[in-house]
């Protein structure tokens, strides 16, 4: 299994962009043209295979680093593995450019050695735990996050990305029953949650979304402070409910970049 310093090897100082599935998302889809002479280290979560296959796909670009540490019942690993997670994981891993899949321990105990050691066999080199990058004792105090994205933040702070540029961070307070509707090709995170869940309605979008808001300037802080990276990190999705960090606008993000 590889380090934190494969991670920085893969980020190599450049800006990251992290690209989350909220329905915004859908701008990038449209203006993802304007990025494609910016070097730029592209990351995205979870159902990341949509991200290279509707917009990166446009500029010929992949994602470099993935990063998916999710949890689910215990009932459901084994279906959700083999039809959901293993296989978008395989595709992205077996191509020839360098790229990473940055998990937790818990997934890798769980799920890979049980389940398909010959994939973690095949792509170690590749595969990266989130719980490395922070001291031992106590983890929990840097694990202990509202939500994947805080915690895929404080990785590429380790990693020493120059920026952090986030897409689709619309986050969702609306009937709890329809917060599947609120993604970027909701027939995806549909298949996703009834995977995962047995159910499309998820509880935890509000709840992740609220604990977001409340709790993520104090943790970018802490990780700030860790990593020695006070990197900037900038929201660029139209519609965000959040106020921190800062939303910009396309035209903003993308003077910033023709400026560094």
């Amino acid at each position: 299994m590889t380090d934190i310093n494969y991670l920085k090897e893969i980020i190599n100082g450049r800006t990251v962009a992290i690209c989350l599935q909220g329905k915004s998302i859908e701008t990038l889809e449209k203006r993802i043209t304007e990025f494609k002479d910016f070097d730029i280290c592209w990351t995205s979560l979870g159902v990341f295979d949509i991200i290279d296959t509707y917009i990166l796909s446009k500029i010929n670009k992949t994602l470099d680093i993935v990063f998916d540490c999710a949890t689910v019942a215990s009932a459901r690993i084994p279906h959700y593995e083999k039809y959901m997670r293993f296989p978008r994981l395989e595709k992205f891993l077996s191509r020839k450019k360098k790229n990473l899949w940055i998990t937790s321990r818990g997934i890798i105990r769980d799920s890979i050695v049980p389940l398909y050691p010959e994939f973690f066999q095949l792509y170690q080199h590749k595969i990266c735990e989130v719980d490395r990058f922070f001291p031992a004792k106590p983890l929990g105090k840097w694990m202990n996050v509202p939500n994947s994205f805080t915690l895929a933040v404080g990785a590429m702070l380790a990693g020493e990305a120059k920026e952090i540029i986030v897409f689709g961070m619309d986050g969702y307070l609306g009937d709890p029953t329809k917060g599947v509707e609120s993604y970027y090709k909701s027939d995806y995170i549909i298949k996703e949650r009834q995977a995962a869940l047995g159910t499309v309605q998820d509880p935890g979008i509000n709840r992740d979304s609220k604990e977001l808001e409340e709790k993520f300037t104090n943790k970018l802080i802490e990780f700030q402070k860790l990593f020695w990276n006070h990197a900037t990190i900038l929201n660029c999705s139209p519609g965000s409910i959040f106020k921190i960090p800062k939303n910009n606008t396309y035209d903003e993000i993308i003077g910033r970049l023709n400026d560094n």
